[in-house]
């Protein structure tokens, strides 16, 4: 037995990759409404990252919650960066400003800036309020 390469092994879970990708771009095609929630957080061992999560309903009136994104996010977590970042995310599904109904994020200073680059509804959670 002669185990894979890394080489094999690497062009095996891209090409899954890209697979998974393309089957979630065809799933969220074909929603009317789709809300994202967004976070960006800074680790014990100071490294940052950011999520961005879609959610939809779908025509069987079942509840689905899935993750789009999720990497390091070095830099400050300016306004601008986090809807740049929100923006690629968005393009990179294909998802239409049309979908979006509305854009869930905790209530950082920061997020006021992303509320205006991004045309979506925002909805603000707040901790003190629980």
């Amino acid at each position: 037995y002669r185990p894979p390469s890394r080489t094999h092994i690497s062009s095996i879970i891209k090409k899954r990759y890209a697979n998974g990708i393309d089957k979630l771009r065809c799933i969220l095609s074909e929603q009317t409404a789709i809300a994202l929630t967004s976070d960006a957080w800074t680790s014990r061992a100071t490294e940052s990252f950011a999520a961005t999560t879609a959610h939809y309903i779908d025509g069987n009136w079942d509840i689905h919650s899935t993750c789009l994104d999720t990497s390091h996010f070095p830099g400050s977590h300016t306004g601008e960066r986090i809807a740049d970042k929100l923006h690629a995310t968005t393009l990179k599904f294909v998802i239409s400003d049309e979908k979006i109904v509305a854009c869930v994020h905790d209530q950082a200073a920061h997020i006021s800036y992303e509320h205006k680059q991004t045309n979506c509804k925002l909805l603000t959670y707040s901790k003190e309020r629980y």
